[in-house]
């Protein structure tokens, strides 16, 4: 695993997690528990990259089509916000934070290709993430 942390703005940084092996549970556990360390708030805004199905059985694939819309309705919101087709589009969302987010990530995680978690960092940024959202 490789994290590389690039800041963009005044207290606006970027970490990039690259090289996870999301089957390996060292690896898998340890995306986790960075992921518990970045947690501020109620919840995270996401940005979904779906395009292809490379590194997923088609059980897997069936399986977290349904479910992971599912998940991400119920525990917040999910939009798809630009679909080539079933298998390649850009999506967004809002996941509140309670027992079972940190495995569900994992399960985003491997589900989408890129995964952009956005942490909000003040009440301004959360207005702004709100209304990208909403459009």
């Amino acid at each position: 695993m490789q994290i590389l942390k690039r800041k963009l703005k005044n207290q606006i940084n970027m970490i990039i997690i690259k090289g996870i092996d999301i089957d390996d549970i060292d690896s898998a556990e340890n995306l986790k528990d960075i992921i518990k360390r970045l947690t501020i708030g109620e919840g995270y805004y996401f940005h979904f990259r779906r395009e292809n199905n490379f590194f997923l059985t088609d059980e897997e694939i069936r399986k977290f089509r349904n479910e992971i819309p599912a998940y991400l309705n119920s525990n917040g919101k999910y939009l798809i916000k630009y679909k080539i087709d079933d298998e390649r589009f850009d999506s967004i969302g809002f996941l509140t934070i309670n027992e079972d987010t940190y495995v569900q990530i994992l399960a985003l995680w491997k589900y989408f290709e890129g995964v952009t978690f956005l942490v909000r960092v003040n009440f301004l940024l959360g207005k702004s993430m709100k209304k990208y959202m909403i459009r």
